[in-house]
This record gives structure tokens, C-alpha cells and sequence, in this order.
């Protein structure tokens, strides 16, 4: 299912790739919960590999992110 932004019109997959999402209640595929889209639950936490020094977006991987840094644990 594709999504439009409603900030650049662009059009993506998933919610998390917008610069303006409008806020969507969705369980979380770690968790269960139900949550926004931009909620970051400790198991989704540990998976995330990258962090973008732009936009502040957690990733598993960086070629995902304008400006991926690694997360050195």
C-alpha cells in the first residue's frame, strides 16, 4: 500500500519515510502495542543499526538515512 506525504507529496511504503506523517495508531511489529508510527519500543531499539545526524531517524540500515551514522554499542 503506498502512502502520499502530505508535506512533499512523495509517495512511499512505509510511514516512517515521510517528512510529515500524519499521526496513524498501528500495532507495532515488535511489541504489539498499539502506536504511532514513530514509536521506538526497546526490541525495535536493539535491531537499530544507524542513526541519521540530519533528521535524528533510527534505521537497521544506514542506506535508509540522508546521513547515516553507525551506533557503536
Amino acid at each position: 500500500m503506498s502512502i502520499s506525504c502530505p508535506g512533499c507529496n512523495k509517495n512511499t511504503e512505509s510511514p516512517g519515510h515521510l517528512c510529515h506523517p500524519e499521526p496513524r495508531i498501528e500495532p507495532c511489529p515488535y511489541c504489539g502495542k498499539p502506536v504511532l508510527a514513530s514509536h521506538m519500543c526497546t526490541a525495535k531499539l536493539r535491531e537499530a543499526g544507524f542513526f541519521c545526524i540530519r533528521c535524528g531517524r533510527l534505521s537497521r540500515d544506514g542506506a535508509l538515512l540522508c546521513a547515516p551514522l553507525p551506533i557503536f554499542r
